[in-house]
C-alpha cells in the first residue's frame, strides 16, 4: 500500500469548498451573528478565570490513617470475601 501524497491537499480543498458553500448560504444577518458570537467566545477565552471560587483541599485536610475495609467480590449471586484487611 502506497500513501497518497496528494490526499492532504485534496482534503483541504474539499473542506475549503464546503466552507465557502456554507458561507455563501448565510445571510448578512447570520454572518454578523456568527462574527459576534466568535468575538464573545474569544473574549471569554482570553479572560482569566477566577479560581478563588473553587474548593481548596490541603494535605492537612486528608486523614493520615485509613479505614480498613474488607475486599468482597460478587460472583453471580454469591458474595465471597477474598481478603479482609481486619485480619492483620
Amino acid at each position: 500500500m502506497i500513501p497518497d501524497s496528494k490526499l492532504e491537499a485534496e482534503e483541504k480543498e474539499a473542506e475549503e469548498r464546503r466552507h465557502n458553500l456554507l458561507i455563501s448560504k448565510l445571510s448578512e444577518v447570520d454572518k454578523a451573528e456568527v462574527i459576534s458570537k466568535a468575538r464573545k467566545l474569544l473574549d471569554k477565552q482570553n479572560t482569566e478565570e477566577d479560581i478563588s471560587c473553587l474548593p481548596c483541599l490541603q494535605l492537612s485536610d486528608i486523614p493520615t490513617e485509613g479505614i480498613p475495609e474488607p475486599f468482597v467480590e460478587t460472583l453471580s449471586t454469591f458474595r465471597i470475601q477474598i481478603h479482609s484487611s481486619l485480619d492483620y
